[in-house]
C-alpha cells in the first residue's frame, strides 16, 4: 500500500473523504475495498480533524445504511464523537451493544443505558454494573425493556444505592412484589398511601405537591427550577446524587441552578467556571460537592456540548485532573471561587 500523505491537513482531508465514501457507497464495495478503507481510517484517525469527525458522527447517527465498521470506528473515538452514535445509531444492533458494554468505560455504558428501546439482554448486561450512574441511567430509561430477573437485581442493588429506589418505584413495569420490597426505603409521602394496592400506589400517582422529588419532571423553567432547588436545599435533599440524576435526565437548567446553589456561586459565575474550555473548573466543582472521581468522565461527556471556547485537548483531558480529586473539599471550593 503506498505511503499516505504526511501533511496533517492532507491526512485529515483524506480521512474525511474515505469516511464519506465509506458511508455513501458501502453497499457497492467489495470486501477488499472495505478492508482497505478500514485500514486507512485506522491509520489516519489521529490526524483527522476532531470537528470533522464530530460532524460525520452526527450525520450518520440516523442513517441505518451506514456500514457497521465506520460506526464502531467512531464509537471508540472521543466521547464527544461517540455520543450521537451510541444514543441513536440503528446500525448498532443488540449484539453490537452487548459487545460495546463488555469493553466500555463508564460514560459509554451510561449512554448505552440511555438509548431508546434497549432490549432485555442489554438491560441485563447494564444491570451487572456496580457503577451507580449506569444503574440510574437504566432505571430512568422508561423505554428500556427490563425483565423481572433484572428488576430483582436492580432492587437488590437499591439496598446499597438509595438513589435507585424512587426511580425504580416509579416504573409501571416493576413487579408489585418488588415494589413492596423497596417500599420502606421510599419517602414518607410515597409509603403512606394507605388503602392502595402496591401496583396502584406508585409514585406516578402522587401530586406534584406531595414531594419535591417528583416535581423535577416539570422544572426546566428557571423560576420553577429555583423554587424547587430552594425546597430541596431546605429539606436537605440537595447533593451530588440529585445533580447526577438531573444531568442524566438532560435537565440542564435544573443541573446548573442546583450546582450553583451548592457551591454558593451566582449562576453565571458557575457557568463561566464549569463550562470553560479548560476542564479544571469542572473538576474542582465536582470535587467540592462530592461527585466521585470515577463519575467525572460522565459529567465531562454529558456536558461537553455546552462548553465554550475551543475544545480542550491533550492536557485538557479529564485524566489530567486526578490530583484535584485528592484535594480536601474546602480547598477545592476555595480554588473554584478564585477560578470563577
Amino acid at each position: 500500500m503506498p505511503a499516505l500523505a504526511a501533511n496533517p491537513r492532507k491526512q485529515s482531508a483524506i480521512w474525511l473523504s474515505v469516511a464519506t465514501l465509506f458511508s455513501n457507497q458501502a453497499s457497492s464495495l467489495q470486501a477488499r475495498e472495505r478492508s482497505l478503507m478500514r485500514d486507512i481510517l485506522g491509520r489516519l484517525a489521529g490526524a483527522a480533524n476532531a470537528a470533522q469527525r464530530l460532524v460525520l458522527a452526527e450525520r450518520i447517527a440516523d442513517d441505518p445504511a451506514v456500514p457497521l465498521e465506520l460506526v464502531l470506528h467512531l464509537v471508540d473515538d472521543s466521547i464527544e464523537i461517540a455520543i450521537p452514535l451510541i444514543l441513536r445509531s440503528a446500525t448498532l444492533d443488540e449484539e453490537n451493544l452487548l459487545a460495546l458494554i463488555a469493553r466500555a468505560d463508564v460514560t459509554r455504558k451510561i449512554l448505552s443505558a440511555q438509548r431508546a428501546g434497549i432490549g432485555e439482554r442489554v438491560a441485563a448486561a447494564l444491570a451487572k454494573s456496580d457503577e451507580e450512574c449506569v444503574l440510574l441511567a437504566l432505571v430512568h430509561n422508561s423505554t428500556a425493556q427490563i425483565s423481572s430477573t433484572t428488576f430483582e437485581i436492580l432492587v437488590e442493588k437499591s439496598l446499597r444505592f438509595e438513589s435507585l429506589r424512587e426511580p425504580l418505584a416509579r416504573r409501571a413495569d416493576l413487579p408489585a412484589v418488588l415494589w413492596t420490597k423497596i417500599r420502606e426505603g421510599l419517602p414518607t409521602a410515597t409509603k403512606n398511601l394507605s388503602g392502595k394496592d402496591p401496583v396502584q400506589a406508585r409514585p406516578n400517582d402522587l401530586s406534584r405537591e406531595e414531594t419535591c422529588e417528583y416535581a423535577v419532571d416539570a422544572c426546566e423553567e428557571p423560576d420553577n427550577a429555583r423554587k424547587l432547588i430552594d425546597k430541596l436545599a431546605v429539606a436537605g435533599q440537595l447533593g451530588a446524587g440529585f445533580l447526577m440524576r438531573v444531568l442524566l435526565q438532560g435537565q440542564s437548567e435544573l443541573f446548573d441552578i442546583a450546582f450553583a446553589r451548592l457551591l454558593d456561586l451566582e449562576l453565571e459565575e458557575f457557568r463561566t467556571a464549569f463550562y470553560a474550555s479548560d476542564p479544571q473548573g469542572m473538576a474542582l466543582a465536582c470535587r467540592a460537592v462530592g461527585i466521585d472521581r470515577s463519575v467525572f468522565p460522565t459529567v465531562w461527556g454529558l456536558s461537553m456540548k455546552r462548553r465554550s471556547g475551543p475544545r480542550a485537548s491533550g492536557s485538557g483531558r479529564p485524566a489530567a485532573f486526578d490530583s484535584l480529586f485528592a484535594l480536601p473539599k474546602p480547598e477545592a471550593l476555595a480554588r473554584l471561587h478564585a477560578f470563577s
